[in-house]
């Protein structure tokens, strides 16, 4: 938490549900988690959750969320090949936003 406190920029990543094709990305804001109104996460702490929590820590750094749409898969099965896939996917976005690229 402490280091979330201190960062200058939050990137996370997690499984969504955001009724996508299995291993879309999504790049939200804070923002739009928000008008989102729901949580989208399929599992325990989501997205709504995580910005909820760094509210309430009181420094607000700058966030971003990246989701991959599940692929179905249970807690504890291998991921789909579509959610495979997209784990490169995902580092390379978090990339681009560390390097003030992303789009």
């Amino acid at each position: 938490m402490e280091e979330m406190q201190a960062a200058e920029h939050v990137i996370v990543v997690d499984a969504i549900d955001a009724r996508k094709p299995p291993g879309a990305l999504v790049v939200f804001t804070p923002e739009q988690v928000r008008e989102l109104g729901a949580d989208a996460s399929p599992h325990g702490v989501g997205m709504l959750g995580i910005v909820k929590l760094l509210e309430a820590l009181g420094r607000w750094p700058r966030v971003t969320l990246v989701g991959c749409q599940c692929g179905g898969s249970l807690e504890g099965e291998a991921l789909s090949p579509e959610v495979a896939a997209a784990v490169t996917q995902a580092a390379d976005t978090v990339e681009r936003l560390l390097r003030g690229t992303a789009g």
